[in-house]
C-alpha cells in the first residue's frame, strides 16, 4: 500500500544574514493532492515561519512552489533491520583563536558534521565555557568563486558555527589550551586555543570601530605591542591593518596560523607611508611567516595580510602578534642544564645593532631549577626593546655547542647535549664508544627548538654498516632511537636534513644522547567511542626505559557516570601496553567527559607517577536508518539557475518511526560555487523524497558536480536524553550544469552619488521562450548594506526585456567608498519551478567632508 503526497517546506533565517550564509531550513506541510496554486500562499500564512534572508518574501515563494512540485514523498512498509555506522563529528577552529587570561572573551566555535547536541571540553578545567547562541546551518562559502582549474580542486570543508564566551581566570599561564567536542556519534581530536598575557584585539571589532566613524577606511591599530586575531575568510581577500611607530627602531610580526590548526599559509606585506613596500615574505612548507623591520618613529605603516594561494575560507584564522623589538631564531646550545648558568649565543635580526640585518649576542642565562619543567619560554631585553617569547630546552644533562665547519667526527661521552648547525657538506658526524648490552637513548630535534630542520639519524657500526635510521617520531619530524648496542666498539652517528633548505635562518638542530635511567612513559589516545551498552578496549602504550620490567599499576578518573573499567588494572611484567575495557552500563545516558589514566610503579626504592593528558571518552548510538541517492553517483544534465531534484530513498530499521533531518555533510567534492542545499526534515513515514539542489546560474557547464548529506534521527538515550544520531548518505548526488533558461544584467559603469542619494540601474532581461511569466525583481543587501540600502520589488510582464529598478540610500556617515550591491530576478518554468538570476552593480559613495 502506498499513498502520496505534495510537500511544501518553508526557509528561515538561522543565524548569519545573507552575507555570510545561505538561508537553508525547512520544514514540511503536507497537503493532500491536488493542491491549487492559488492556496500557496494561505499555505505560507499558515506556516507562520520566520524571515528569510534579503529578498526573502520572493525566494520563500520560490522554495515553495518547488517543493511543491518536485518533493512527492512515497511512503512504504518497515524496510528490515539494517546497522549503519554514525558519521563522527570533527573539529574546527575557534575565532578569535586566543583571549587574555584574566578575562571574558566572546568567541565563535566551529566543526565539520556537528549536530544540535554537541557537547565542549577544555582540557584546563580552570577556563568556563558557555554557549550563548544557536548552532548555525551548514554555511557556505561566499563569493568570490574560483574557476576552471582551480574550481575543481578538492573543496575546503562546510563548517557550522556557534556563539560561545570562555572565562579565562588570571592564573592561566600564557600558552596553547586544548579543546575538543563530542555528540552521540563520537568525538574529535583536540583543537588549541591560546591564553595570551599580550595586549589582543579582534580584526570583526576594528573593523566596526573604523565603520563607526563613517569611513570605509583601514583599521588603526592601538600602540603595539599588539596581537590580532582575525580570519581570511573571502578568496582574494587582503587584511590591512595600520600603525604608527612610537619610536625608531626594530619591530617584530609572527603569523600565527599553522601552530593553532589553521589551514592559512599567510603572506605579509608592509608599506611605508610614502606607498613603498619594506617586507614581502611568505610562510612556506607549512611553517608560519616572521619579519622584522626597521621604523621611523611617528610615521605610519600599513600591513597587508593574505593567502599564498589567494584562497579564503572560515577556517583561515590567525593570530598576527606585532612586537616593537628584535626577534630571536636560534640559540646555541639550544638549552641548558637545569640551575644551571650557561652562556648562549642567540642569533637573529636587530639584536646587537637594531638594524633588520641577522646578528648574534652572547651572554649567561640562569636556567630554572623546576623539575617538572622542560621547555622555558624567554625574551631578552635589549637596547631595540624586548624580543617576543623564545622556546629554550631545560634538561638534566650537560649543554654543549659542536664547532662550526669540522671536519672531523666530535666524539661524544653520556649523557650529553650538543645544539649543531648542520655543515656545507649536509651531514654532521659524532663518534659514541659503548659497551656491549649499553641501551642509549638518542633524539635529533629541529621542530622542538624552532629550526627549519627535518632531521634524519642514523648509527653505523664499527664495520661501517648501518645499524639502525629514523626520520619521524609519531607526530612530529624530529627523530629518535632506542638502540641496544651489540658488541664493544666506538659508534658513528649520522644526523642530514631531510627538509627544504632555509636561506634565511641557520639549519640548526639539538642532539641528546644518554643511557636512559630505569623508568616509563605513558601514550594514550585523545579519545575513545565506547557504543551505548556495550563495550571499547582503551589502548594505552607503555615505553619502558632503562630496562625496567616491573609490573604497573594502573587507574583510570573522570569517566561517565555508568561507565565502568575492572577494578584491578596492571600493566603486566615487561609488557609495552595495556588494553582497558571500557563498558557502558545498558541504563547508563550516551554522553561523554574527560579522563585520565594514571600510572603507578616503584622504581629504585622511589614511587613513580605518570599521568596521562585528558581522554575523551564518547558513548555513541547507531542511528536506526541508512538512505542513499537513487542516481548513485549517476550524473544528470539541469539547466543553471534552478533547482535539482535529487531523488533520495530512506532505508529503516524495524520499529523507527521517527522523523530525518537532511543537511548538506561538510565534505563535498570540489569548490561549492554557490551550490547548496537546505535543511530538510522528512516525517517519519516516508521513504522516498526528492532533495532540492541549488545550482547558481554562473556555474561553468564543463564541470561535473557532486553532492552529499547527512541524515539525523532524533533517538532518546537510555535516560530519555534527545540524540541525533548522524549517517551519511552512501553514494553522491551528480549533475552537469546546462545553458541558464534566463539571465538579467545591467550596463557595465560604476555609479556615484552620496549618502541619500536614489539611483535607478537599468536591466536587461533574456529568457528562453518557455518562460512565460512575470519577472519579480529584488535588492539583496549583505550584512554591511542591510540598513543602508533600500528598494520595493519590481515585477515585469513576460514579454518585457528592460526596466529600471531604483535603489535608496539612507543618510548615513557609514556610506563612503565602494559598494557591491546585488540584485535578483525571479521568475518560474512551466511547472511553478523558479528560475534564478542575479547581477552586481558597482556603486561609490563620495565623502561627505
Amino acid at each position: 500500500m502506498m499513498r502520496s503526497f505534495m510537500m511544501m517546506f518553508f526557509p528561515s533565517r538561522s543565524h548569519a544574514p545573507h552575507g555570510n550564509a545561505r538561508s537553508s531550513k525547512l520544514r514540511f506541510v503536507l497537503l493532500s493532492l491536488p493542491l491549487l496554486r492559488g492556496r500557496c500562499e494561505d499555505a505560507f500564512s499558515l506556516a507562520n515561519m520566520p524571515t528569510v534572508p534579503p529578498g526573502g518574501g520572493l525566494l520563500r515563494r520560490c522554495v515553495a512552489r518547488l517543493g511543491m512540485h518536485l518533493a512527492f514523498l512515497f511512503v512504504g512498509w518497515f524496510m528490515p533491520l539494517n546497522v549503519f555506522a554514525q558519521l563522527p563529528p570533527e573539529i574546527g577552529y575557534i575565532h578569535p583563536a586566543g583571549g587574555n587570561a584574566g578575562t571574558t572573551v566572546d568567541v565563535i566555535l566551529a566543526g565539520f558534521d556537528w549536530t544540535p547536541d554537541m557537547q565542549y571540553f577544555f582540557h584546563d578545567p580552570r577556563i568556563g565555557l558557555e554557549i550563548v547562541g544557536e548552532m548555525s546551518e551548514v554555511l557556505i562559502p561566499d563569493p568570490p568563486y574560483w574557476f576552471e582549474k582551480k574550481a575543481r580542486g578538492t573543496a575546503m570543508p562546510l563548517p557550522r558555527e556557534i556563539a560561545a564566551r570562555i572565562t579565562i581566570p588570571a592564573d592561566v599561564p600564557a600558552g596553547p589550551v586544548r579543546w575538543q567536542v563530542a555528540n552521540a556519534n563520537g568525538a574529535t581530536v583536540s583543537g588549541q586555543f591560546i591564553v595570551s598575557h599580550a595586549t589582543e584585539v579582534v580584526e570583526d571589532h576594528l573593523r566596526t570601530a573604523a565603520k563607526a566613524i563613517g569611513r570605509k577606511v583601514i583599521p588603526l591599530l592601538p600602540e603595539l605591542p599588539i596581537v590580532i586575531s582575525g580570519r581570511v575568510q573571502l578568496i582574494e581577500e587582503v587584511d590591512r591593518y595600520r600603525f604608527v611607530a612610537v619610536n625608531t627602531g626594530p619591530v617584530t610580526c609572527e603569523l600565527f596560523s599553522r601552530r593553532i590548526g589553521s589551514p592559512l599559509d599567510g603572506v605579509l606585506e608592509v608599506y611605508d607611508a610614502a606607498g613603498n613596500q619594506i617586507v614581502d615574505v611568505a610562510g612556506t612548507a607549512g611553517h608560519d611567516l616572521a619579519a622584522t623591520f626597521v621604523v621611523q618613529q611617528g610615521e605610519e605603516y600599513t600591513l597587508h595580510l593574505y593567502d599564498i594561494d589567494f584562497r579564503g575560507d572560515r577556517a583561515n584564522v590567525y593570530r598576527l602578534a606585532l612586537t616593537p623589538g628584535p626577534r630571536i631564531i636560534a640559540a646555541s646550545p639550544s638549552g641548558g642544564q637545569r640551575g644551571a648558568t650557561q652562556q648562549i649565543t642567540f642569533t637573529g635580526y636587530g639584536l646587537a645593532s637594531g638594524a633588520a640585518t641577522l646578528e648574534s649576542i652572547t651572554q649567561p642565562v640562569a636556567f630554572p631549577t623546576d623539575p617538572t619543567l622542560d621547555v622555558w619560554n624567554i625574551t631578552l631585553e635589549t637596547p631595540f626593546g624586548k624580543t617576543p617569547e623564545f622556546a629554550l630546552i631545560v634538561d638534566d644533562r650537560t649543554n654543549v655547542t659542536k664547532p662550526a665547519e669540522s671536519t672531523e667526527p666530535m666524539p661524544l661521552t653520556l649523557p650529553i647535549t650538543v645544539t649543531g648547525e648542520l655543515s656545507s657538506a649536509g651531514v654532521d658526524r659524532y663518534t659514541v664508544a659503548g659497551k656491549m648490552g649499553e641501551i642509549w637513548s638518542l633524539t635529533v630535534s629541529g621542530a622542538k627548538i624552532g629550526s627549519p630542520v627535518d632531521p634524519t639519524l642514523a648509527i653505523l657500526g664499527t664495520d661501517g654498516k648501518e645499524l639502525a635510521r629514523n626520520d619521524d617520531m609519531p607526530g612530529t619530524t624530529d627523530a629518535a632511537l632506542t638502540f641496544t648496542v651489540p658488541a664493544d666498539g666506538t659508534f658513528q652517528l649520522l644526523i642530514a636534513d631531510m627538509g627544504n633548505p632555509d636561506v634565511e635562518r641557520p639549519r640548526t638542530y639539538r642532539l641528546s644522547v644518554e643511557s636512559p635511567a630505569p623508568g616509563f612513559e605513558i601514550t594514550a589516545p585523545e579519545f575513545l567511542n565506547v557504543p551505548s551498552a556495550g563495550m571499547a578496549e582503551l589502548i594505552l602504550k607503555v615505553e619502558r626505559r632503562g630496562g625496567f620490567v616491573d609490573p604497573i599499576a594502573t587507574t583510570i578518573s573522570g569517566l561517565p557516570e555508568g561507565y565502568t573499567v575492572p577494578e584491578q588494572l596492571v600493566v603486566p611484567e615487561a609488557a609495552a601496553e595495556l588494553k582497558i575495557p571500557v563498558t557502558v552500563s545498558p541504563t547508563a545516558a550516551v554522553k561523554a567527559a574527560l579522563a585520565t589514566v594514571t600510572l603507578k610503579a616503584t622504581v629504585n626504592g622511589q614511587e613513580l607517577t605518570r599521568t596521562s593528558p585528558p581522554i575523551l571518552i564518547a558513548g555513541t548510538m547507531v542511528p536506526p536508518f541508512s538512505f542513499d541517492g537513487d542516481g548513485k553517483d549517476d550524473v544528470t544534465k539541469w539547466r543553471r539557475g534552478t533547482r535539482f531534484p535529487a531523488p533520495v530513498t530512506i532505508e529503516r530499521n524495524e520499529g523507527f518511526t521517527g522523523e530525518i533531518i537532511f543537511v548538506m555533510t561538510a565534505k563535498n567534492g570540489r569548490h561549492r560555487m554557490g551550490i547548496w542545499g537546505p535543511e530538510l526534515t522528512v516525517p517519519g513515514d516516508v521513504s522516498h523524497f526528492k532533495y532540492p539542489i541549488y545550482l547558481p546560474e554562473w556555474l561553468e557547464t564543463t564541470r561535473t558536480s557532486r553532492m552529499v548529506i547527512n541524515g539525523w534521527a532524533k533517538v532518546p538515550d537510555p535516560q530519555g536524553n534527545v540524540r541525533y544520531l548522524q549517517a551519511k548518505m552512501k553514494t553522491r548526488m551528480g549533475f552537469l550544469p546546462t545553458g541558464a533558461l534566463f539571465t538579467m544584467s545591467h550596463e557595465p559603469r560604476e555609479y556615484e552619488l552620496k549618502a541619500g542619494d536614489s539611483f535607478d540601474v537599468t536591466l536587461r532581461i533574456l529568457r528562453a521562450s518557455e518562460l512565460e511569466e512575470a519577472v519579480t525583481i529584488e535588492l539583496v543587501p549583505d550584512e554591511e548594506q542591510i540598513d543602508l540600502l533600500v528598494a520595493e520589488p519590481l515585477t515585469i510582464a513576460a514579454d518585457q526585456t528592460e526596466a529600471n529598478f531604483r535603489i535608496t540610500s539612507v543618510a548615513d556617515t557609514r556610506l563612503e567608498g565602494e559598494y557591491k550591491v546585488k540584485l535578483r530576478a525571479t521568475t518560474y518554468q512551466p511547472g511553478e519551478l523558479p528560475v534564478i538570476s542575479e547581477t552586481t552593480v558597482d556603486v561609490a559613495f563620495l565623502s561627505q567632508d
